[in-house]
């Protein structure tokens, strides 16, 4: 059953300064990047939104695609923009570049969430904030952060409740954590392209 208490989100961003183009419309085994993690979130969501810097270069049929509505750069800005608009309490947000997200993943992550205003893979020492899920709760926090021109969404972290899923819970859904693949050089691209027909639809 999908969830309608939360909206997905793709974070398309704008042109990758590693990669030189938009990673979005990278081409991967015939389709787009971006549909790889749209059709994931479908899988899960009723509402999904596309947060792009150039939301008229994207055009899904059913699929809302809105660009940045305050001042500045970066995920924050775009995860802002989302919130700013969706109907639900709750974005569940995944960067574009990362097309083996896994909608069981991502279905366990929003049924275990607990109220948490941020919901945030934990891996090790790191954790994936372009693979998380926050609440409108943040907009007030993002909102300063954006203003003061701190651009990193883990200045809000400890403004907000958040919360982690830890690693070995993850695995058990997600063995190898290919969910948090990005692909961000060429060698990212041929990587994924050894392995897509395993990971890939």
């Amino acid at each position: 059953m999908r969830n309608n208490h939360i909206t997905g989100v793709v974070l398309a961003g704008g042109k990758s300064g590693r990669m030189g183009l938009d990673k979005a419309s990278i081409i991967v085994d015939g389709r787009q990047m971006i549909m790889y993690v749209v059709d994931a979130l479908r899988k899960v969501f009723f509402d999904i939104l596309i947060s792009a810097k150039n939301a008229e270069d994207f055009h899904i049929p059913g699929i809302k695609t809105i660009g940045d509505c305050i001042e500045g750069s970066g995920p924050l800005v775009g995860i802002y923009s989302a919130l700013s608009v969706s109907e639900s309490p709750y974005c569940f947000v995944v960067a574009c570049d990362m097309p083996c997200a896994d909608p069981d993943l991502i279905k366990w992550m929003s049924t275990v969430c607990n109220g948490y205003d941020v919901f945030i893979p934990r891996i090790g020492s790191f954790v994936e904030p372009l693979f998380a899920l926050y609440s409108k709760k943040c907009m007030g926090p993002i909102k300063d952060s954006l203003l003061t021109r701190n651009y990193h969404v883990r200045s809000i972290f400890s403004k907000v409740n958040v919360g982690y899923a830890n690693e070995d819970d993850i695995r058990k859904i997600d063995p190898e954590l290919r969910s948090f693949m990005n692909i961000n050089t060429e060698e990212d691209l041929k990587a994924l392209l050894n392995i897509k027909n395993t990971v890939l639809p």
